[in-house]
């Protein structure tokens, strides 16, 4: 009787011929250096252009997530499963608002709620930014938003009265250590 020799199986028990040499080398490279199939890459770095603001998509691998807001806020969000990051900058082809009220936010999809890091207060300059902000968290299916106001601003006080001034409310629901959470529920 004679004995076949099996071949080897990938670490998900599954036979591969030539595959499994193509994936214990992918296993090997970072996760960076692996490129993504063109089927599954997402057009996320693309900017889309609104009234008063342009805003991107982000890649959660994008350097642009990695920032200290982003960080804070999920590390201590572990319910949050499917997260989408958005960089927000000025339409410069609108002059009636010259600045956003903040660069960096982020949508958890499944609680449906905006997360925004308030930067700066909430002058005539930046008021449209905000409402067309929310415009688009709605359009994401949000019910919320949170403004996050970093403890350690040197004008913390004055953003938070600005946020306040115009509907939003102190709200300890979710707790982000080092910032300060101001609720819009629409």
């Amino acid at each position: 009787m004679k004995i076949e020799q099996v071949s080897q199986s990938s670490l998900y028990g599954h036979v591969y011929g030539k595959i499994i040499d193509q994936e214990s080398n992918n296993l090997r490279k970072s996760y960076d250096e692996v490129e993504e199939p063109r089927s599954h890459r997402h057009h996320e770095e693309e900017p889309v252009c609104l009234s008063t603001l342009v805003y991107t998509k982000l890649n959660p691998l994008s350097s642009k997530v990695d920032c200290t807001f982003f960080k804070r806020a999920l590390k201590k969000q572990p319910s949050f499963d499917k997260i989408e990051f958005f960089h927000v900058e000025p339409n410069r082809d609108n002059t009636s608002t010259t600045s956003t009220v903040t660069s960096k936010a982020f949508i958890a999809v499944n609680e449906c709620i905006g997360f925004i890091s308030a930067d700066h207060q909430v002058i005539q300059t930046n008021k449209e930014s905000l409402a067309t902000l929310l415009d688009l968290l709605d359009d994401y299916g949000c019910e919320k938003m949170y403004a996050c106001v970093d403890r350690e601003n040197p004008h913390m006080r004055n953003i938070v009265q600005s946020y306040m001034s115009i509907g939003f409310c102190l709200n300890n629901d979710v707790v982000f250590p080092g910032y300060i959470m101001l609720l819009q529920e629409f």
